[in-house]
């Protein structure tokens, strides 16, 4: 379960950057070790392909696109639409807690606005990770 301490780790300790650039590559460094934890846990493989995709396009392209919330959406939802898979293929061993935790994960993804500026939406990114973070344990319990 590295993936999981690593992702876990980066949450903790990194906090969003108030520097265009940097807080592409917070994005992409948590929306990356996202897709591992959620793979290490045999989350369905199409949506942690797109999270990686997602990532990736947020590096190697321009910092001022208006397209990288769109990126940045799109792996969210996509990390939660896999939050929801596990939570699914796994109901009878999981806790009561986790439906509100797959919520939150979901609502934190949906909270980026498209067009707008990663800069503009660092808290956002943020509290999608913290979501994301939270709701971790009740996934590895059912494991």
């Amino acid at each position: 379960r590295a993936a999981i301490a690593d992702f876990t780790r980066f949450v903790n300790v990194t906090p969003p950057s108030t520097d265009e650039n940097e807080q592409h590559a917070y994005a992409a460094g948590g929306i990356r070790r996202l897709a591992d934890a959620l793979a290490a846990l045999d989350a369905p493989a199409a949506p942690i392909a797109n999270m990686r995709q997602q990532a990736t396009a947020l590096l190697n392209s321009s910092p001022a696109s208006a397209m990288h919330a769109n990126m940045t959406r799109s792996a969210f939802v996509s990390a939660a639409d896999a939050f929801a898979s596990l939570k699914e293929s796994n109901q009878g061993a999981m806790a009561g807690g986790n439906t509100s935790a797959v919520t939150n994960v979901r609502n934190a993804a949906t909270a980026i606005t498209p067009g707008a500026q990663l800069l503009e939406q660092k808290d956002r990114i943020q509290a999608f990770f913290v979501s994301a973070k939270n709701a971790l344990p009740s996934m590895t319990q059912a494991r």
